[in-house]
């Protein structure tokens, strides 16, 4: 359904699926950002690590998700030491 929808000329994809172990949210995470390089943008729903090895564009916290703060915090580590663009 992903490559259709970037196929179709969507924007952007949001990954919403709680239910899936880590190791298959990746596999997937993975293939959409793979699909939608240079042309759509994909954001993982809480998932900072799956966000961050998929090289995914965006991050969506809920309301019990991860502390923002927290996030970016995180996330300036990993530029810094070059694990992230």
């Amino acid at each position: 359904m992903i490559a259709q929808a970037l196929s179709a000329g969507v924007d952007w994809v949001q990954i919403r699926e709680k239910d899936l172990p880590g190791a298959e949210l990746l596999a997937l995470a993975g293939e959409a950002v793979a699909e939608a390089k240079g042309h759509s943008r994909v954001v993982i729903n809480d998932r900072l690590d799956v966000a961050m090895a998929a090289r995914a564009d965006g991050l969506h916290l809920g309301e019990t998700s991860l502390p923002v703060a927290q996030v970016a915090a995180w996330i300036c580590k990993a530029r810094a030491a070059g694990q992230v663009e």
